[in-house]
């Protein structure tokens, strides 16, 4: 309350009422844009997070404005395509975190692609100036950007046969499994 703020004499500052409020002398309003601090994909649990400078507001996140590309192979990217499956954001220290899964169609195409997401280097985060807004009004768009992830995991589990089928006529077998294949 009001016993917070005291004058250098430590004397307590005279309380002002709702009926007696004041005015805004002056209102700068907040024009800085969102930045992402840092980038971790983990290819195992096929999970992205990220750490932003400032909250933002999460009914703004557009994750089909998200392409993983590589520095190595610049036609090599995928778009996401899909929402997220789960998301959190987990304000600490002034910073937000925003933590999502790939959908499993974009996790199996990005694990398909020869030369993308098999390290940080071909992981290279590029996000379009309209994927997440800020919480000020009016509101303020992260700004277009190429991030390489400053954690990367790569993808170590098995994948597992789900199902199979033999067709004796056309001598086939054809074989299902969890995850895409190489």
């Amino acid at each position: 309350g009001i016993d917070m703020i005291r004058d250098m004499n430590a004397i307590q500052i005279v309380p002002i009422v709702a009926d007696d409020a004041l005015n805004v002398f002056a209102y700068d309003p907040d024009k800085t844009n969102p930045v992402i601090l840092s980038y971790t994909l983990d290819m195992n649990t096929g999970t992205v997070t990220l750490l932003l400078d400032e909250p933002i507001d999460p009914e703004t996140i557009v994750v089909q404005k998200l392409r993983i590309v590589s520095q190595t192979q610049p036609v090599a990217g995928l778009t996401l395509t899909g929402t997220p499956t789960t998301f959190t954001n987990d304000r600490r220290h002034g910073n937000e975190i925003i933590h999502f899964e790939i959908e499993t169609s974009d996790l199996n195409e990005l694990k398909r692609i020869p030369q993308l997401a098999n390290n940080a280097v071909n992981s290279v985060l590029h996000l379009q100036n309209t994927f997440v807004d800020d919480m000020a009004v009016p509101s303020n768009a992260i700004r277009s950007a190429n991030i390489v992830p400053t954690n990367y995991t790569p993808d170590v589990t098995s994948c597992a046969l789900t199902a199979f089928a033999i067709d004796m006529d056309a001598f086939t077998l054809t074989l299902n499994f969890d995850e895409t294949v190489k």
